[in-house]
């Protein structure tokens, strides 16, 4: 059942639902459905190690990231590993998890930051990093 909710949108976000007709909506829910299909197909066709994952929600906890700095997600990987270990921390090959991550198309590098703000979302519900990581990464 459909109920109604206020939300704030940016004028950038407007134009784009806008631009897709009259009914915002119909555009809005079938918008966020085909993006949450695609985040979760991504996650499932985007193999990590648990590790890895959680790596990745260390590195990205408070980090907001855009569509259009997601692809340097990578870099963000490498800076988190080189400055605070994370790797050793995780107990991951870094270099190799900054490879795949620069191998992957942005709507995979997208799906991980979904993730791992899916993971912080509700951080407080996980009885540890990695059950939140494997649940939220699919691993």
């Amino acid at each position: 059942m459909a109920r109604t909710i206020g939300v704030y949108l940016y004028p950038e976000t407007s134009d784009g639902i806008n631009r897709r007709g009259d009914n915002r909506s119909q555009t809005i829910n079938r918008d966020l459905e085909r993006l949450y299909y695609m985040y979760d197909r991504s996650i499932r066709e985007t193999p990590l190690e648990v590790g890895e994952a959680c790596l990745l929600v260390d590195c990205l906890n408070g980090s907001p990231t855009d569509p259009r700095s997601a692809g340097l997600l990578w870099a963000s990987v490498e800076d988190s590993i080189a400055l605070e270990g994370l790797d050793k921390k995780w107990g991951v090959d870094g270099q190799k998890l900054v490879g795949k991550i620069k191998n992957m198309n942005i709507l995979q590098q997208m799906a991980l930051v979904d993730a791992a703000e899916r993971f912080w979302a509700k951080s407080e519900a996980w009885e540890s990093t990695e059950a939140g990581a494997r649940e939220c990464f699919n691993v």
